[in-house]
């Protein structure tokens, strides 16, 4: 959660956080090489392809869906922020 909150408190808009912010942020030192580690690029590229291939163009999304036998009846997808009654009320769904 404090990661979270001081990655907001830099103000930047998606795309615009520096490394700086980042390493400021976690509370430790990142740097290029470990940020440039093909692991974890493929990890990244992978995720923004699926994303981008399903549709979400923001964040956050969440997905609400049962860990197992999950179906499009069971499954509810919020693109953007909700509040805590349609959370709830999509946890029940997925059961």
């Amino acid at each position: 959660m404090a990661y979270h909150n001081n990655i907001f408190e830099t103000n930047h808009n998606e795309g615009e956080l520096t490394l700086a912010d980042i390493e400021k942020a976690s509370g430790t030192f990142l740097n290029q090489t470990v940020l440039e580690n093909p692991l974890y690029s493929e990890i990244i590229r992978k995720n923004f392809s699926l994303a981008r291939d399903i549709g979400f163009t923001g964040t956050p999304v969440i997905i609400v869906m049962p860990s197992e036998n999950a179906t499009i009846q069971k499954t509810t997808v919020f693109l953007g922020m909700t509040d805590k009654a349609k959370i709830s009320a999509a946890i029940d769904k997925a059961r």
